[in-house]
């Protein structure tokens, strides 16, 4: 009885993960965006993968019906809580392709203040080179 228990238990929360992978899925589009937030021009904000020792830009994939840029700026406000400011004018700075075969585009936001961020559950570390 205790152990067809662990299973349901296991059954149902392996169903759960699979649902809200494949919705996801649903959400996202191939395309990524991100945003270099650049520090007095010279020094670019990197944030490190929580189950790796990638460092990368602020990024991730674009929401079906959302433009790029505003894909940067909702990734970037959800791995790190800054606040990009719209109203500036940001740089389209690369236009390639993602992993997925989709649009990959970074922009540039140049910042006088370094600013600190507050990292999301897949990010364990950050620092500005």
């Amino acid at each position: 009885q205790h152990s067809g228990l662990t299973v349901n238990v296991f059954f149902n929360y392996f169903i759960f993960i699979c649902v809200m992978i494949s919705f996801k899925k649903l959400l996202d589009t191939n395309n990524v965006a991100g945003i270099a937030i650049i520090h007095k021009g010279r020094n670019v904000l990197l944030i490190q993968k929580s189950n790796k020792d990638k460092w990368e830009i602020p990024k991730g994939h674009v929401r079906h019906g959302e433009d790029t840029f505003d894909g940067a700026v909702r990734e970037t406000y959800e791995e790190t809580k800054i606040m990009v400011d719209t109203n500036e004018w940001l740089d389209e700075v690369h236009k390639g392709k993602s992993k997925d075969g989709g649009d990959f585009t970074i922009y540039r936001y140049d910042v006088d203040e370094e600013l600190v961020p507050v990292l999301s559950d897949e990010h364990r570390n950050w620092k500005y080179i």
